[in-house]
């Protein structure tokens, strides 16, 4: 798609980060595995994937695309490191991925383009807006970084909007069914989508295929060398399985 129609009214808008399809498969049958016998509202309607910025919003979302076009056709795709599961509060049980220097590098292209739009970012969890508190400096400073509260903290939902009393028993079988997964996989494109109130997603405007060439990058799920780049070591969850080291024969 090589341009949009400039929009009359606001819309808002996420940035999304997707696994390769091969990479994705055993990522979906894990989190429909561990789901059994959940309410279908506990996995999310859409496939598995990160989130680069929550949501945004503006009237006129062609700048935003044009600026992911441009960064796509720069940008080789991704290797990312599995490193355990966790949750977020009570409710939410997630795929920790290791938070190595190119997806950062990638997460701040785009909150670039994001502000270089002049869009509207006004913050999630809604729920955070509603305490009588003003913000922190640093829960200000996250907003403008990627659309959240919080600290981006790279992720992929395994489950969310879970009943009382169900993350502990769903977090062990997580935990158990983890160690099926590859320690790395291939993130190859991202996508630009409309998202409705509670931040359903109803909508891709446009899918950006990460193009680049990078001689180096080497290939994902090779078992001889499926380890942590050595600038991603220390930011290495301490939780799930610890960094593999290089075989001392190459």
């Amino acid at each position: 798609m090589e341009s949009l129609e400039p929009r009359t009214l606001c819309y808002a808008y996420i940035i999304l980060l997707w696994p390769s399809a091969r990479d994705s498969e055993p990522i979906e049958l894990f989190r429909r595995d561990i789901c059994q016998g959940c309410d279908p509202e506990t996995i999310l309607a859409r496939p598995v994937h990160l989130t680069l910025f929550y949501g945004f919003e503006t009237d006129d979302i062609e700048p935003v695309a044009a600026g992911l076009r441009a960064l796509a056709r720069q940008t080789p795709p991704l290797q990312l490191d599995l490193s355990g599961v966790g949750t977020f509060g009570e409710n939410t049980v997630y795929l920790k991925v290791v938070a190595g220097p190119r997806i950062l590098e990638l997460q701040a292209r785009v909150a670039e383009i994001v502000r270089a739009a002049r869009a509207r970012v006004p913050g999630h969890p809604a729920r955070r807006r509603e305490i009588p508190v003003p913000p922190s400096a640093g829960e200000i400073e996250n907003v403008r970084q990627w659309g959240s509260y919080y600290p981006y903290s790279p992720h992929i939902t395994l489950a969310r909007r879970l009943a009382p009393g169900e993350i502990d028993g769903m977090l062990r079988e997580a935990e158990k069914a983890f160690a099926g997964l590859p320690d790395r996989i291939l993130a190859d494109r991202m996508s630009l989508a409309q998202i409705e109130a509670g931040f359903t997603m109803s909508e891709t405007v446009e899918y950006f295929g990460l193009v680049a060439e990078d001689d180096t990058m080497q290939t994902a799920q090779s078992p001889e060398k499926r380890h942590l780049d050595v600038r991603d070591r220390a930011d290495a969850s301490s939780y799930g399985r610890a960094p593999r080291e290089e075989s001392s024969a190459g």
